[in-house]
Parts: structure tokens; C-alpha cells; sequence
């Protein structure tokens, strides 16, 4: 919990000393004003990634609340909450249950990129209101068990959710998947072993793989194409996670790329595949699904969390009222 909440002090600060430049958004309507008013800031989302600063105690998310967090990835790893893809593969637990509730009655947006298949279908079960799975690809383009199936997905699409299309080369590509898996094998047994910390493991495992050729941007364009032909373009953001993988698509460097310089590559791409399908109107920086979905991520995050889910039935996360 100290850890967590030194980082969250931290990004507070960041937001206090910028003249601005950064708001912490703690409402839809913070994130409306950020997209609307060049002057209104940068709106930032504060989540953590994984329940572990609980430490097991689902009222500790209340604490985390009320400093600012409206996201909470149910688990990195296996935790008393949740089980993951690379773990166990258990589901949620009574207490991840509860936990779940909990967020939902605060205003917290349960996101389950890492959780387990069948942690997934839990969620689905005992979720009233939208969740996001804010950085997992579509498993039907490359089988990494990080990313969705396709029943994922339209289950996703139709409880409102938004999906933030993930930059790991091993999570978009199925030959640089296959080509990774022994030394990403190798960096949990290291972790769960006690044997290298995970900034540790994380340096071998890039070393391990710095040899393996970086997958064209074009992989990038298949999932978001896929997610669509799945689940709608509603269902599509953008969800790096640049702090937090080793390769990224040739052309891709950080998140300084998604716009200018290279990243007009990334987004050219992608526009020109959705547009040989017509599936998408002609103006790449208006209609690119990677693009105009940003906001409903953001949205979703803030604000999912206070929006019943009506009988199934998609919600458009674009419109109605904030509430903080």
C-alpha cells in the first residue's frame, strides 16, 4: 500500500506543479473538458494495475478512491482476489467478488486484461455495469492467453466495454509469440521463485528476446480490424502498455509515436487496411477506431462505473451524464 500510495502522491504532485498542464480526472466530465478545451489539461487516469495494494482487504479500494483512483486491474498475478493468465488460472474468489462490488458501488471501473479465462466469465457474471479490458488483444490474431477470444469480446462489446489494443509484440504477433514463449516461461519461473526481482527478470527477458525480429505495424491493423468485425468500433481504444513490455512493432517507440513522426506511420496503417474494407469514413485522424475510441476508454474508465448494464443490451459510453 506504501508503495502505491507514494506514486499516487506523486502523480498529484506532478498535476499541482503544472500550471494546467495535467489534471487528475476523477469524472467523465474532467476527461469531456480535457478533449474539449485545448486549456482544460491533460487528463490523467490514475489506476492500479493489479489489487496487490490491497493486500488482500477489499475496503482498502475506498481508501484508494478517495485519492483519485477510478481504475483497478483485478490482478497482475494470482492474488487473494483473482486469478490470471499466467498464474493458476483460478477465478475469482469470494473476496474478488465482493471486491468487484465494491468498485462498482464507488465508481471504480473493473478492467481484466491479465485475468484468467475463467476469472473473466466471473466477472461477467457478477458485474452489473461496464468493465474494460484496458491493454489485451484479440486471441483469434495471435493465441497468447493474454488476449481475448472472440466470445470475450462480444461479451465484452455487449456489457458496454471498451478494449485498448495492446503495443506487446508478443501479444500482437503470433511468430514473435511462438518465438518468446521459452524466455517468457523462463521470467515467471524466476519471479515465483524468488529468484530475480521482477525488474530483474524483466531485463533478462528483454535481453532474451532483443534477437527476435519486431513484427511489422501491420498486426496492429489486424487486431483492430478483427475486434471490429467481433464486437464493433465502439468496443476499440488504444492501450499501450508502453510502461511495461519489451518490444514493441517495428516503427514504434513510445507513446510520442501514436501521432507524429513514426506514429503517423502506426495510424496510416491501420487507416489504409480499415479503408480497403470500407469500414471506416476516409478522414484517418477522425475515424480511425484506435483514434476516436480514445475518448470512449477514457470515458469508460471514469465513468463506466456508474452505468447499469440494461438487460445486455450495448451501451454508448459517448453521451449521458457524468456523476462524480
Amino acid at each position: 500500500q506504501a508503495l502505491a500510495k507514494d506514486a499516487i502522491n506523486t502523480l498529484h504532485k506532478w498535476a499541482d506543479e503544472s500550471a494546467g498542464r495535467m489534471i487528475i480526472a476523477r469524472t467523465r466530465a474532467d476527461i469531456a473538458r480535457s478533449f474539449d478545451d485545448d486549456s482544460a489539461g491533460l487528463a490523467a487516469i490514475i489506476g492500479l494495475e493489479g489489487a496487490d495494494p490491497l493486500e488482500g482487504d477489499r475496503e482498502a479500494i475506498a481508501d484508494f478512491h478517495k485519492q483519485g483512483v477510478r481504475l483497478l486491474t483485478l490482478a497482475w498475478d494470482d492474488n487473494p482476489f483473482c486469478g490470471t493468465t499466467f498464474g493458476a488460472g483460478g477465478g475469482l474468489t469470494h473476496r474478488g467478488e465482493e471486491l468487484v462490488q465494491l468498485c462498482e458501488e464507488l465508481g471504480v471501473t473493473v478492467d481484466i486484461s491479465h485475468a484468467s479465462d475463467t476469472a473473466f466469465w466471473d466477472v461477467c457474471r457478477v458485474a452489473s455495469r461496464p468493465f474494460v479490458a484496458s491493454h489485451s488483444n484479440c486471441r483469434a490474431v495471435c493465441s497468447s492467453p493474454r488476449n481475448l477470444t472472440d466470445e470475450m469480446i462480444r461479451a465484452l462489446a455487449e456489457r458496454g466495454g471498451v478494449m485498448g489494443i495492446n503495443l506487446c509484440s508478443s501479444f500482437l504477433s503470433q511468430s514473435y509469440y511462438d518465438q518468446e514463449t521459452p524466455a517468457r516461461e523462463a521470467f515467471w519461473t524466476a519471479v515465483r521463485s524468488g529468484a530475480k526481482s521482477i525488474e530483474e527478470a524483466h531485463e533478462e527477458l528483454a535481453r532474451a528476446t532483443a534477437s527476435i525480429s519486431r513484427p511489422p505495424l501491420d498486426v496492429v491493423a489486424a487486431h483492430v480490424k478483427h475486434a471490429i468485425n467481433v464486437g464493433g468500433e465502439e468496443c476499440i481504444g488504444l492501450g499501450g502498455d508502453l510502461d511495461g513490455i519489451e518490444s514493441m512493432p517495428a516503427g514504434m517507440e513510445g507513446v510520442a509515436d501514436y501521432f507524429r513522426g513514426t506514429a503517423s506511420a502506426s495510424v496510416t496503417v491501420a487507416v489504409k487496411a480499415l479503408l480497403t474494407d470500407r469500414m471506416v469514413a476516409a478522414d484517418p485522424e477522425k475515424s480511425w477506431p484506435g483514434y476516436t475510441h480514445v475518448r470512449d476508454l477514457a470515458s469508460a474508465i471514469a465513468h463506466a462505473a456508474t452505468t447499469p448494464i440494461d438487460n445486455g443490451t450495448r451501451l454508448d459510453l459517448t453521451t449521458g451524464t457524468a456523476s462524480a
